[in-house]
């Protein structure tokens, strides 16, 4: 009886770890992630592909990063061409939570107001020029709240027991 016990307390201690960790969100940028951390609260487990002194535009994904995506349940990204790098971490994820359409995957750029949207054409000699419009949105913090929004969502589908934590969150982070 007692090796019976043993046993189970030793499976629910080893469960410990993963129960704490909740739901694993990987976003692309540190400032994603500073966002799906206020939402998620200690209910989300935050990690970010990309550190804060990295060019977004162009990361070297990792095999380790095709990992964590396959094992997210939300996946935030920039959009509007800032990340494409994650298109094909995605796809190597094979991970149908994540994958455009799917339940957790995020694009923090769908309801923002683009700006600076370059006019005709855009050529080689152009220089540095967004066609979608300038992608660094969280440059303004009223963005940060949009941005939040999307993350919202998409916890409230993933993780609808806890749907009322992340309102609450969102709104004191709106606020």
């Amino acid at each position: 009886m007692k090796n019976v016990l043993f046993a189970t307390a030793a499976l629910l201690l080893a469960a410990l770890p993963s129960m704490a960790a909740g739901i694993d969100v990987v976003t692309t940028t540190p400032e994603l992630a500073a966002l799906a951390h206020e939402i998620g609260g200690n209910l989300v487990s935050v990690q970010s592909l990309a550190h804060p002194e990295a060019n977004y535009h162009q990361i070297d994904a990792k095999p380790s990063d095709v990992v964590k995506v396959a094992r997210a349940e939300v996946f935030v990204r920039c959009g509007m061409d800032l990340d494409m790098w994650a298109d094909s971490l995605i796809a190597s994820a094979r991970n149908p939570k994540v994958n455009p359409g799917g339940p957790g995957y995020v694009d923090a750029s769908a309801r923002m107001r683009k700006q600076q949207v370059p006019a005709g054409g855009i050529n080689g000699a152009s220089g540095d020029v967004h066609p979608m419009g300038n992608p660094h949105y969280w440059y303004d913090p009223e963005n940060g709240v949009v941005a939040a929004y999307e993350i919202l969502l998409a916890l409230r589908k993933v993780d609808p027991a806890h749907a009322s934590t992340y309102d609450t969150n969102y709104s004191h982070f709106s606020a």
